[in-house]
């Protein structure tokens, strides 16, 4: 069956202008709903992001104080290795001379005296390169010690020497000058090194 519209034309006309009006007001109120939840998602992001900001800011502030704090550490750490190193080098290569004389007087031979003793500790002294893996490890001439002395007959001289080499880190002895006297009294001018085994504990670990 067909419909027959009685409307007059401008009544239609005006009919759909009115729902192309509310067509348009629909969509328009629409977008504006969708641009209002969008804006309003944003402002969340953006409250969001701003509190994480915060948060990494204080989370920044905390390390930069744990660094500087460290840094304190580091620097008194650095002073102290500078001041043990001045206490390193003031007593490497440090010897006893109580028990160098305790020494001397167990290897002296009898009817042999000892007029003067002189020690000397060299403040140049320098460790050799490191050992080869297996081998001894080598040693330093740290210092030497002379000895003036008189001797009842060249033999006990030549004790003296043997024995002077006795202590520990006592290498090389020698004699430097030897003059007979009256009733085969001898005086004799005898030196021997020091190796760096002939140091105090502490002077050795300190030389190292």
């Amino acid at each position: 069956m067909s419909q027959v519209n009685l409307l007059p034309p401008e009544i239609r006309a005006k009919a759909k202008v009115r729902n192309q009006s509310i067509l348009v007001g629909t969509a328009g109120a629409a977008l504006i709903g969708v641009l209002i939840v969008l804006s309003l998602l944003q402002s969340v992001a953006l409250r969001t992001a701003n509190s994480d900001l915060n948060a990494q800011k204080a989370v920044n502030s905390g390390l930069e104080h744990q660094a500087a704090d460290l840094q304190s550490y580091q620097d008194d750490a650095r002073q102290l290795e500078a001041q043990q190193k001045v206490v390193n080098d003031a007593i490497a290569y440090e010897v006893s001379w109580s028990s160098a004389l305790r020494d001397l007087q167990l290897v002296l031979p009898d009817e042999v005296s000892i007029s003067t003793f002189n020690g000397v500790v060299s403040a140049s002294s320098t460790l050799p390169p490191l050992p080869v893996s297996g081998s001894e490890p080598p040693s330093a001439i740290i210092g030497s010690i002379t000895v003036d002395g008189l001797s009842q007959g060249s033999m006990r001289v030549a004790r003296w020497l043997v024995r002077v080499g006795d202590p520990k880190g006592w290498e090389n002895p020698a004699v430097r000058q030897l003059t007979e006297g009256e009733g085969d009294q001898w005086s004799f001018d005898t030196s021997v090194d020091l190796f760096q085994d002939a140091g105090t504990p502490r002077g050795q670990v300190a030389g190292s």
